[in-house]
């Protein structure tokens, strides 16, 4: 896959300007991220993540304005976490898989990824 996908489910109103939002906040993170992951986001301000160790990903979230909070060795290709976003107003998953391993990943350690996936 060579796009990122982003599949909203917001809890508010997504007026144009949520959904403007929406698109400079991914789009930023779309251009910068190029690995596999998964992240889900929380409209009041969280996110999960599930991704490559070795992608830059800390420096890239920095430079979004999200901030890392907690993160853990998934696998030893894999490192899933938690952090805060610069905005309340995403909610959904975002996500861009090549090969499929977030994936496998998560389908075998459902209970270590649930934060991901519930």
């Amino acid at each position: 896959m060579e796009e990122a996908v982003f599949i909203a489910q917001y809890t508010f109103l997504a007026t144009p300007a949520v959904i403007e939002e929406e698109s400079r906040i991914l789009g930023k993170i779309a251009r910068r991220l190029r690995c596999e992951y998964v992240i889900r986001f929380e409209d009041d301000g969280k996110f999960y993540f599930l991704l490559e160790t070795r992608s830059g990903y800390e420096e890239h979230f920095a430079r979004c304005g999200w901030y890392v909070v907690s993160q853990t060795d998934f696998n030893s290709r894999l490192t899933i976490g938690m952090g805060l976003y610069e905005s309340g107003n995403l909610a959904g998953f975002m996500y861009r898989l090549d090969s499929g391993s977030c994936i496998r990943a998560i389908q075998e350690n459902r209970h270590r990824a649930a934060w991901i996936i519930n």
